[in-house]
């Protein structure tokens, strides 16, 4: 019984830091889509303003993959607009991965990882002439590493959604625990060898003291 409502209890604890990790990440694309049209209509408004460029194309450019991917499937929307669809996309997925409807929950943990996975994809620079940035997306190593962590991220809550519509359920699986077991065992083995590690090159005052005083008691002997 006690064992149930452990299991019971991570599962919950677990879904709501997915719920929450997912909410989050998608708050900070659509607000970063966002910043950035709304960059692009300033630039517009006052093309002399220099720090408008900047900002732009220094830091928000790469996040400009979206607009630049529904501009070329749908055709060109005004910053208004597409701010508006961003943010009503996030908060559909939002709603999704808090929904009591597992099909929701997956639905929103799919779109998430789509949408890192596509900003890590087209903001990786392969450093080889594999495809051109010039139409879709701009090459930048900051924002291929957040669009990697956020799809890893999203990728772990897919795998195990899918692990529960096939019934296995990780929590009580022996070779999870197992896993876990070991794994926690070789964080202590690792943790007590650096400390020996660090005990002999930095010994202790009181042993450094100890190996003095042995010295001179051998030197006077000899």
């Amino acid at each position: 019984m006690t064992q149930s409502t452990f299991f019971q209890g991570s599962a919950r604890a677990d879904t709501r830091r997915e719920a929450l990790l997912v909410l989050c990440s998608v708050t900070l694309l659509s607000s970063l889509a966002a910043a950035d049209r709304a960059t692009a209509w300033l630039i517009g408004q006052f093309p002399t303003y220099v720090p408008f460029w900047r900002i732009r194309f220094e830091f928000l450019r790469p996040i400009g993959v979206y607009y630049d991917m529904v501009e070329r499937n749908f055709g060109g929307l005004s910053p208004a607009n597409f701010s508006l669809l961003a943010f009503v996309t996030a908060a559909l997925v939002g709603a999704g991965v808090v929904s009591r409807i597992r099909l929701a929950r997956a639905i929103s943990c799919h779109l998430t990882f789509v949408a890192a996975a596509i900003l890590a994809y087209l903001s990786w620079d392969p450093g080889i002439a594999v495809r051109s940035h010039a139409q879709v997306g701009m090459t930048s190593q900051p924002y291929a590493m957040l669009g990697a962590v956020l799809a890893a991220m999203a990728a772990g809550f897919c795998l195990r959604i899918h692990a529960e519509y096939l019934g296995w359920n990780p929590a009580a699986s022996r070779t999870v625990r197992r896993a876990r077991i070991a794994a926690i065992r070789l964080r202590i083995q690792l943790s007590a060898s650096i400390a020996t590690v660090i005990g002999q090159l930095a010994p202790a005052p009181g042993n450094a003291r100890k190996a003095l005083v042995a010295a001179r008691h051998r030197r006077y002997r000899d």
